[in-house]
This record gives structure tokens, sequence and C-alpha cells, in this order.
């Protein structure tokens, strides 16, 4: 149990722009331009689509406020919290009974850019975590990478020129910050910049709007509307139309014990990740089917271990499938977790038996031996041979059973017992239509082949009468 308090705060990094002549593909701007450029103070860099620029190098947040009022729905299984920041940020905060995370979902849009002034905004979360400027960050849903702020782990870092941008790094999944006494850990829905710059904190930008371009190649500033833009001369003044875009997103936040950060994100970042999706359909009530009667269906016999998911479940053919298994954790992120892992295959065909399996490469287009046969012997600048090295070290399976390693995915390639008696052994019946066209497509082709032995009797026989009326048989006609 903690006790950490978490202030969930919006606010917008504001950028104001100076005004200066510009060059944008197709027109050349007049001198005295009225066009506002996002630049910083120092090195008069714009912040566009591939640039991120505070407008002075330690920028601070400008807080948005809250609105006076706020609405609370609370039922048996959740909890809800609305509240309006501003005029065109909401902040939705959703308390689950069944778990054990919280649910901040925002509504951002549109940026206002009354004033001139490009904004990006982000979201801060704050507690009473001591993690002395380190965090974590995912590297694409994988490793965690440990960040420090004004550190970099190659080279020295001897003047920090730009304490904001320089310090926010690329969140696929999550990040995360811990101590000795807590964690806290933040998931995406999608890709986003993230940093911890205080101590205890976490900030995720989430919107952005900027009013110039910022000479990386795109041409145009970073200002998408509802409504598009009009085209680029001569056909047009490439202006942007409608109002901002408005996005909407989500963030789960998850507290534990003291350095289980990356513990605590693990269990839900495959989860966000890949979603179940829901689909309804409607039935009349005169059908009644067995599986909507039930409270719980599943496909395999029994749950996979907590630290392993089914990445890939393909069909290759009637009796072939490709499957792939990952484990969850990395070493050392939990006690227990971060062991391998042995797991029964035919756990995933409990109708059917499996007959032979091969492991393949992760992209399974050869098999795993094939490739390590293949596979250069080289030695590293440390003298060892490679093909020795933990990397690529097999672990053996026994019947149906095969090992992972922390953060391994196994692909294989496995053949189910074809019952010649009965369907495809698939977990599948075939419809009774199917028997019927086979029926009707064997009475064709015996019709046809009917057809053609008499069509070639004939050709026969008037071979033959040709013959005879020909002394020499030389002169044979082909009739068809």
């Amino acid at each position: 149990e903690t006790e950490n308090v978490l202030d969930c705060q919006f606010s917008g990094r504001n950028f104001v722009e100076n005004s200066q002549k510009v060059c944008l593909p197709g027109y050349i701007a007049s001198e005295e331009d009225d066009l506002l450029r996002t630049k910083d103070s120092g090195t008069k860099q714009n912040s566009g689509a591939y640039i991120f620029r505070p407008k002075t190098p330690d920028e601070k947040l400008n807080l948005l406020p809250p609105s006076d009022s706020f609405f609370v729905y609370e039922s048996e299984l959740v909890m809800e919290i609305h509240v309006q920041f501003s005029n065109w940020v909401t902040q939705i905060t959703r308390v689950y009974a069944f778990r054990n995370d919280v649910e901040v979902e925002f509504i951002a849009g549109p940026i206002p850019d009354d004033d001139g002034n490009g904004r990006e905004l982000v979201t801060r979360f704050t507690s009473s975590i001591s993690n002395e400027k380190k965090f974590y960050t995912d590297s694409n849903g994988r490793e965690f990478v440990e960040r420090q702020v004004g550190y970099r782990p190659s080279w020295n870092l001897s003047e920090e020129t730009q304490p904001i941008a320089g310090n926010y790094y690329p969140v696929n999944t999550a990040i995360f910050i811990e101590d000795d006494f807590a964690s806290l850990a933040l998931l995406t829905d999608r890709s986003q910049g993230g940093s911890s710059l205080s101590n205890g904190s976490i900030e995720l930008m989430v919107h952005r709007r900027t009013k110039a371009d910022d000479s990386r190649g795109v041409g145009e500033a970073l200002d998408e509307t509802d409504e598009g833009m009009t085209p680029y001369p001569p056909y047009g003044k490439n202006q942007r139309k409608g109002k901002g875009v408005v996005v909407r997103g989500s963030h789960r936040i998850i507290v534990g014990g003291g350095n289980e950060g990356a513990s605590c994100a693990r269990k839900a970042m495959d989860e966000i990740f890949s979603p179940v999706h829901l689909f309804f359909a409607s039935a009349p009530s005169s059908l009644s089917f067995d599986i909507f009667a039930r409270n719980s269906f599943s496909l395999i016999k029994a749950s996979l271990p907590k630290n392993v998911m089914l990445i890939t479940f393909a069909k290759l053919d009637a009796d072939k499938f490709l499957i792939r298994l990952g484990h969850q954790y990395a070493l050392n992120e939990d006690i227990n977790l971060s062991q391998n892992v042995d797991v029964d295959l035919a756990l995933l065909f409990p109708k059917n038996q499996i007959v032979f399996f091969v492991e393949k490469t992760l992209t399974g287009n050869q098999s795993k031996q094939n490739w390590k046969s293949k596979k250069l012997n080289w030695s590293s600048s440390h003298g060892h041979d490679m093909k020795n090295s933990r990397a690529l070290t097999a672990i053996t399976s026994a019947g149906n059973t095969i090992s992972l390693k922390p953060m391994e995915i196994r692909t294989f390639e496995i053949e189910l017992q074809n019952n010649s008696s009965a369907p495809k052994s698939n977990g599948y019946n075939y419809s009774p239509y199917w028997w019927i066209l086979g029926i009707i497509s064997i009475i064709s082709i015996t019709f046809f082949s009917a057809g053609f032995c008499k069509r070639k009797d004939r050709f026969q026989l008037l071979l033959s009468e040709e013959k005879d009326d020909n002394n020499n048989g030389n002169d044979v006609r082909l009739l068809s």
C-alpha cells in the first residue's frame, strides 16, 4: 500500500513568435510580413513538425485554470470526475471498482491561436516520489531505458543548452519513476514525448499547434485544422481553413511499491496496446445460441502463464498454424515473473493433437535451425565466440513444452493431426451447404465425362467411315 497523492494538472507550454521575413514553398513573403514565427530567443530555431523548441530554454509551464464547477458521476462500477480547464481542455478521471489503476481521459482543442502564438499542450502528474532526476521510458514497447535529466551515457554533456527539449524522450507505451518507497507509472494509448523535469513529476505532451515551419523539409507550420487548407500557388494561397483539430486520448496511472515501476507498467502495457475489441449483433428471438448463454468462453484449455502473451495465432493451412509467444517481462523487473517460463503448446489446441512443430525465425520465413547454420561465426572485440554467447543459446523443448527467457519472443509452425474420417481438426464444423455443393460438383463432372465419351465415340466412327471411302486411307479429315 502506498500513500502517494497524485496531482494532475493540464498546462500549455506557450511560445511567443517573432515577426520576420519568411520564405515558404510556392511564394515569397513581403518584407513587412505580418505572419508570426515561433522562434526561441537564442538559436532562432522554430518549433514545428520535427523540432520541439520552447521560447526560452527554461520556459515554465503556463498552467491552465480549472473551471469553478465540476461534475461527479458515480455507480457501483466506476466513478467519473469531469473538470474543464480554460475553455479548450476537458479532463475526465475514472476510478474503477475492479481495477487497481486510474484512467485519465483528455479532450484537447482547438488550441487557441488568436494571439498568433504557438502552444504545445502538456499534462503533468506530480507525486511525492524522490526519483533524483531519473526516469524510465520504454523502447518500442519492449525494454525500459533509464533516462537522467542533463546526462548522456555515451558522451559528456558539459553544457546543456536546452534543459526542457533536450530531456524529452519518446514514450511509446509507458514511462515511470520510482524510489525505495513507491513507484508511479503512466501508460499511453499512443506515442508521445515525455520527461520528468522535476522531482516526483512526469509530464507528457498530448497536443501541438505551431504557427511556423521549422525548416526541416515540411515547408509549413504544424497547424492542423478541421477543414484542411486551400491549394498551393498558383491555384491558391495555401491557407488553413476552419478551426484547430481536437484530439482525444487517455492515460492510465498505476501506483506501486518501492522500485516496482517496471513491474507495475508491464501488467497493463500489452493490454493497452492490444485491447479487447467488442462486437455486437442482433438476432431474432426465435433463434437460440448456446454460446450467448455462457458467462465465459475460451478457445484454449487453460490460461497461459501470467508473464506470457500470445502474440500471433495464424492459420497457414488446414492443419498448420503459426504461433508466436512472447515473454512480457525483462530481467530484474519482477521477483517472480522475470524468470524463465515453460509453456505447453497443447494448451492452444484443446480439441486437436499436435503431430509436429518446428521453431521458425521471428518473421516465420525459415526454420530457426536453418538460420543458425547459415549465420556467420565471428568473434567480438573481447575475443569470445558469439555463437556460444547467451543471445544464441537455444533452450530445448520437451514434448510440446517450450521455454521462454525474459523478453524473448519465439515463433513456431505447428502441424495438427489430420482426422480423415471427420472434418479437419481445426475446431470448426463444415456447413451442410458445402456437402451439397460437393455433390453437385460430382454430378456435373459425371455428366461432362459422359458427354465427352459420346463425343469421342462419334469422332472415331466418322473417322472410320471416311477411311472406308478412300481406298488408300491417306485423305483423312478431322471432324468436330
